[in-house]
């Protein structure tokens, strides 16, 4: 979503998506029993990967599949690279993330299937109660308070599918949280508010 002031110039920008590339990659840390050392370090999924590896995975693919997530989370990164084709030549210098990938990919995607519609759900559900989206909710509220407009600001925040209820800053205004936050909408909410603040008064997050 991008809100534009009256003289057309961009305002404020959310982007906010459950990126299936995370997603598979948390699967396939969780399924191979892979040691997550590469900030963020986020819990285990949930639904619970069902039927793990009885042993720990190797240390190539370890290192190859840490050094990966660090390109997915990182301040620069790009949330869907976890979706490459296993035949994609990123794969030719990792040949042990390739493997996990050839076979683990489409279990992947069919597991985390219904985490998306449950979460597109939500956001019917939301709107036929007429309620805004949060972040629009709050960047309301604080133009009012304060009388004026927002300074301009990109907030990023990627749904991942883990226990809890944890929040990850990977970059400025950029986070990974937890799905089962925003199920609780004024928890969410409330989580929010400082960070839009901060961003709305053009201040460093």
């Amino acid at each position: 979503m991008q809100i534009l002031r009256p003289d057309g110039a961009p305002s404020w920008r959310a982007a906010t998506s459950d990126p299936l590339g995370l997603a598979v990659l948390l699967y396939i840390r969780d399924k191979l029993v892979i040691q997550h050392t590469a900030a963020p370090v986020l819990p285990p999924v949930y639904p619970t990967v069902q039927d793990k590896d009885s042993t720990p995975a190797g240390s190539r693919l370890t290192e190859q599949w840490n050094q990966r997530w660090a390109e997915a989370t990182g301040p620069g990164g790009n949330a869907d690279l976890g979706m490459e084709s296993p035949t994609s030549p990123f794969f030719d210098s990792t040949p042990e993330l390739r493997a996990a990938y050839e076979q683990h990919l489409e279990p992947a995607a069919r597991w985390f299937a219904p985490l998306g519609r449950e979460r597109a759900e939500q956001f019917m559900d939301e709107r036929a109660q007429g309620l805004h989206d949060p972040v629009s909710e709050i960047v309301r509220d604080w133009q009012h308070m304060s009388g004026r407009e927002p300074a301009p600001f990109t907030l990023t925040l990627h749904f991942a599918p883990v226990e809890g209820h944890g929040t990850w800053r990977t970059g400025d205004f950029k986070y990974i949280v937890a799905q089962n936050l925003p199920r609780n909408r004024g928890t969410f909410i409330e989580w929010l508010r400082p960070i839009i603040a901060s961003a709305a008064s053009g201040q460093l997050d």
